[in-house]
């Protein structure tokens, strides 16, 4: 497809496919948006050049129609069904849930604009995904976290808080961290080189002082930073 052929001349590593609509004042996040021939279209445009798909879906035949067409992430997953479990695990695709929107916009205040519709649209959104997180979690599919960024209520560099939520929804601490790391590199395609501490893989480490028991608003405070192999002092 030309669109996948010019993002791919711009350089990207990535493409995005809609698959369903949103909660926004113009979408509908239960309402699916792409067929799946169009998917598949843009699915194997992209990865004959080597590029990673991922597919917006949240509405339950748009689950489905990005699972049937080969994408290789599903970012939010909120009205899951049994069929699209299936679907999904069948196919190897990870799962990134994207909770911090969901779980946090309602309690905004004034930082969110939303009319009583959407508000109550989002509250639908905010029930049906964590059922479908954990129906997900429970049926053994790989959970990436993801933070959804959306400056300035998700801002980049807020990871803590989407594993905070993966924590609070049924994930052990260390399962939770490995969703942020291992899974997370696995998500973009670089299982390879980064998430794991392993021989020939980059990484950057914190030492930090003590164990946590659970996972909290106060994190440990880091003493070192070794990125890449060479140690910086924090």
């Amino acid at each position: 497809m030309k669109a996948v052929r010019e993002q791919k001349k711009a350089g990207v590593s990535t493409i995005k496919v809609d698959a369903s609509g949103a909660w926004t004042a113009f979408s509908d996040s239960k309402t699916p948006t792409m067929s799946e021939e169009e998917m598949a279209a843009a699915v194997e445009e992209a990865h004959k050049f080597g590029l990673r798909v991922a597919a917006h879906a949240q509405a339950t035949e748009g689950i489905k129609n990005a699972a049937r067409a080969g994408v290789d992430t599903i970012e939010h997953a909120t009205y899951l069904d049994e069929e699209g479990l299936e679907l999904i695990l069948d196919n190897d695709i990870i799962v990134v849930p994207t909770l911090i929107p969901f779980e946090e916009f309602l309690d905004a205040g004034e930082g969110v604009e939303m009319n009583e519709s959407q508000r109550q649209a989002l509250k639908d959104d905010r029930a049906a995904q964590r059922e479908s997180f954990v129906m997900a979690h429970e049926n053994g599919v790989q959970l990436a976290v993801g933070s959804d960024a959306i400056p300035p209520m998700v801002p980049h560099g807020d990871t803590h808080r989407e594993i905070r939520h993966f924590h609070r929804l049924g994930f052990s601490k260390s399962d939770a961290l490995v969703a942020a790391t291992k899974s997370s590199a696995e998500a973009v395609g670089l299982g390879d080189e980064i998430g794991t501490l392993e021989p020939d893989k980059s990484a950057d480490i914190i030492a930090v002082e003590g164990i946590r028991s659970t996972i909290s608003t106060s994190w440990p405070i880091p003493r070192t930073l070794p990125s890449s192999s060479k140690r910086v002092r924090s």
